[in-house]
């Protein structure tokens, strides 16, 4: 019971996955010990492993959650990247443009020599 009452207590913790680690520790913890003499009955090993399949579920779901976030951080970073590309390039096309009017305009005052 002190085991599942730590478990409890430790998803209120703010690093999440830490949280789910020390949870799924505990639950663990509890489980080994109802194998222990004498033995648990059968209905508090089943309720402990009812106890530990959601916060498997939940550790694996936030896995899958930090993976999607990392994916979306580095396809924001590629878009940034490739903004900064355009606007450089952007910049480049409008000089070479004030340089070839320039030119143009000295080329017509010179009397076109």
């Amino acid at each position: 019971v002190s085991q599942i009452v730590a478990a409890a207590g430790e998803l209120d913790d703010f690093q999440r996955n830490t949280a789910m680690e020390k949870a799924r520790d505990h639950v663990d913890a509890a489980l080994k010990r109802a194998g222990e003499n004498p033995p648990a009955p059968r209905s508090t090993v089943e309720a402990l492993r009812s106890e530990r399949d959601p916060i498997n579920k939940a550790n694996f779901l936030q896995q899958v959650l930090f993976s999607e976030l990392d994916d979306v951080r580095r396809d924001r970073q590629t878009l940034s990247d490739l903004q900064a590309r355009l606007s450089s390039m952007t910049n480049d096309i409008d000089n070479a443009l004030g340089d070839a009017l320039g030119a143009t305009f000295d080329y017509f005052r010179a009397g076109g020599q």
